[in-house]
């Protein structure tokens, strides 16, 4: 993937969108230059085609099952969405999403990445990888604590992923979202709203057990998946990061707002190119995301509310 800086995540769990080309469009008339795509449909890869913007490709967790049974299926699918479009800047598939993903489905997950992967041997540059967030951690209030002690929850599974992503020099996928680690930081811990937003003014709140220390939760949370693939023994796995802030929430919610929202993608994007504590160096990071998911299901009301273009399409929280 093409160095660092920010790209939009476009989640399709919306009913209120604009066209694919006007996305595109918002995208360029807006200075970015690449995007992140949850899940297809026939109208959206036309509108990219020779926009020099480059695309990771989501695969809902729907389909899981039938790629990884099914080679042919693969192969139709890198064909119909990848080779057919040569003049779209592809980097990755996105296979899935771990935070809610069902039993039969995480037992077909590799081996769908696999064969997808074998498809795609005339697209090399075309790399597979999958999604998760925290509710892969054993114990998510380890981020809060020790994110160097932070361990996946299905170790079998964590390794048998990043073992493909080694083979194939592959980042893993990773959403981070202080708003919603309010909650997994122990009452114990003195954190105020500056250590979430990424405001440079904040003080430090934790120290890790290796004399760490950090002023954000952002970079508390990065570190916890780097801590949890070195428990495994993959000290090298690069990652891609999804994240953002919803501009409201629940009723009474004071945390949730367009101005809170604006201030962490702000600072987020020149947050990230000075990587965190104790991984120096530029993160690939994607705003989550490009407008409102209101389809989305059983979830935190937050997640409904993180669209960055609102209100006729304005530009209301991106920096």
């Amino acid at each position: 993937m093409a160095g660092s800086g920010l790209g939009i995540y476009y989640g399709r769990q919306t009913s209120n969108s604009p066209s694919a080309a006007q996305v595109v469009k918002l995208l360029k008339d807006n200075g970015y230059s690449k995007m992140w795509i949850s899940e297809l449909d026939d109208e959206f890869l036309p509108a990219l085609k020779n926009q020099g913007i480059n695309v990771i490709l989501g695969i809902p967790n729907s389909k899981i099952q039938e790629l990884s049974s099914d080679v042919y299926a693969a192969n139709q699918w890198v064909k119909n969405n990848i080779s057919s479009y040569p003049t779209i800047g592809f980097t990755h598939v996105c296979v899935g999403d771990l935070s809610n993903i069902s039993p039969g489905d995480v037992m077909d997950l590799v081996q769908a990445m696999e064969n997808l992967d074998a498809a795609l041997k005339r697209h090399q540059n075309v790399k597979v990888s999958t999604l998760v967030d925290n509710s892969s951690f054993a114990s998510k209030y380890d981020i809060g604590t020790f994110p160097s002690k932070c361990q996946f929850g299905s170790k079998d599974l964590f390794r048998e992923i990043l073992e493909f992503l080694k083979k194939k020099d592959s980042p893993l996928f990773i959403k981070v979202m202080p708003y919603f680690e309010m909650d997994n930081i122990p009452i114990s811990i003195a954190v105020d709203e500056g250590n979430f937003l990424l405001n440079t003014t904040a003080n430090k709140f934790l120290t890790d057990q290796d004399n760490t220390e950090y002023k954000f939760v952002f970079d508390a949370v990065v570190d916890s998946f780097f801590g949890a693939m070195k428990d495994l023994g993959f000290d090298d796995t690069k990652i891609v990061v999804a994240s953002g802030w919803p501009r409201q929430a629940n009723p009474g919610d004071t945390k949730a707002t367009v101005e809170n929202a604006k201030t962490y993608n702000t600072n987020l994007k020149n947050h990230i190119e000075t990587g965190t504590p104790k991984n120096k160096r530029a993160l690939e990071t994607f705003i989550w995301s490009a407008f409102d998911e209101d389809k989305l299901v059983q979830v935190h009301e937050g997640w409904k509310h993180l669209g960055a273009f609102v209100f006729k399409w304005e530009k209301l929280t991106l920096p």
